[in-house]
């Protein structure tokens, strides 16, 4: 194989420390952990709303493939659940391919 050498992941390790505060049974805040009310109030996004995050790829070709596919499933879900909300991250560098 090729030689490498894992450095770790700071999600991965956030992951860890979350669950082991878990098995000490200790009181998890995950709204305070995890930030989401922040991006709901900078969206415009009411706090109880469902929310679904798009996530196509982050190669143009990818994108390419993928979005249509995604679009199809949200236009479904939409018909079953009119309030969910979607967000779609995206790079700087795709914007001019689409």
């Amino acid at each position: 194989g090729v030689p490498a050498t894992f450095v770790g992941h700071p999600a991965a390790e956030d992951l860890a420390c979350l669950r082991e505060l878990e098995l000490k049974r200790q009181e998890v805040d995950w709204t305070a952990l995890c930030g989401g009310h922040l991006l709901r109030r900078e969206l415009g996004i009411p706090p109880q709303a469902p929310l679904l995050a798009i996530l196509p790829g982050s190669r143009p070709q990818e994108v390419k493939r993928h979005l249509p596919i995604f679009r199809n499933a949200v236009e479904t879900l939409k018909l079953n659940h009119p309030s969910l909300h979607c967000i779609l991250p995206t790079l700087p560098a795709l914007l001019p391919t689409f």
